[in-house]
């Protein structure tokens, strides 16, 4: 009899521990609960956070939209530029086929003064397309651009332009030659006449060979002129670039050659 009210007693006292501890620990609903607020947190994450990043994603498509709808825009600017000096270069050359072809005691005086002029003064009037423009200014963001092909032909836009000037500045090298060669024999306020200072510059050393240099050197330039020209229209036509919105673009963001897109 005893130890059966003591095995009962053992019982009583193990049911009640274990209603104790089932008493302090959360029950069904607060696990619910808890994995409701877990579900909900986790959810309230991703959408913050895939919102965010397709935010980032609208507003760098639209920096490159920009970028590009300026470039262009800056393209036509440097293209302008390009045949204005290729023009230059083709009229210097007719001039100097002209010496070329004819000796200076046969040539008429207004004739010798326009050539004499044009080959003096041949660099006077060259300015070189900016070095810097939107895409240099831009460099960074030009790095992350989705379209690898629209960056090939950005990078090969700075390169023809970089091109372009070079053989500007070898041309001006060149003419100095010329002009050295003979100017050491005498200044130009030394000779009488302008049949004299022609002849002298027909005879100088370096003289036939800059006419050539000149002639290669035009050719190069309108080459550089045309693949400027098509790399252009390469990206209007993978881009859609209106000149609607290229002149709407232009009209919203006022910008100089070093200034950055900014939003």
């Amino acid at each position: 009899m005893y130890v059966c009210i003591n095995n009962q007693s053992v019982t009583c006292m193990k049911n009640n521990i274990k209603k104790k501890l089932q008493s302090l620990l959360p029950g069904r609903s607060w696990w619910g609960n808890l994995m409701c607020g877990f579900l909900g947190s986790c959810l309230g994450i991703i959408v913050t956070f895939g919102t965010s990043q397709y935010l980032d994603n609208r507003t760098q498509k639209k920096m490159e939209r920009n970028l590009l709808v300026l470039s262009i825009a800056d393209f036509g600017n440097q293209i302008h530029d390009m045949e204005r000096l290729y023009n230059k270069f083709l009229y210097e050359d007719s001039i100097y086929n002209y010496i070329n072809e004819n000796d200076a005691e046969d040539m008429p005086k207004d004739s010798i003064d326009i050539c004499l002029s044009t080959f003096l003064t041949a660099d006077i009037s060259v300015i070189t397309i900016p070095t810097k423009n939107i895409i240099d200014s831009n460099s960074e963001m030009l790095k992350n651009m989705t379209d690898l092909s629209l960056l090939a032909f950005i990078n090969n836009s700075k390169a023809i332009k970089d091109e372009f000037s070079n053989v500007i500045a070898e041309d001006k090298k060149e003419r100095e030659k010329v002009l050295y060669s003979f100017m050491d024999r005498k200044s130009l306020s030394d000779y009488e006449r302008a049949q004299e200072l022609m002849e002298a510059l027909q005879e100088a050393p370096y003289t036939a060979h800059y006419f050539l240099m000149h002639k290669a050197h035009t050719v190069v330039l309108g080459m550089f002129t045309n693949m400027l020209k098509n790399i252009r229209q390469n990206i209007i036509e993978r881009t859609g670039i209106t000149d609607e919105e290229i002149n709407k673009t232009k009209a919203n963001f006022t910008y100089s050659e070093h200034q950055k897109i900014d939003y």
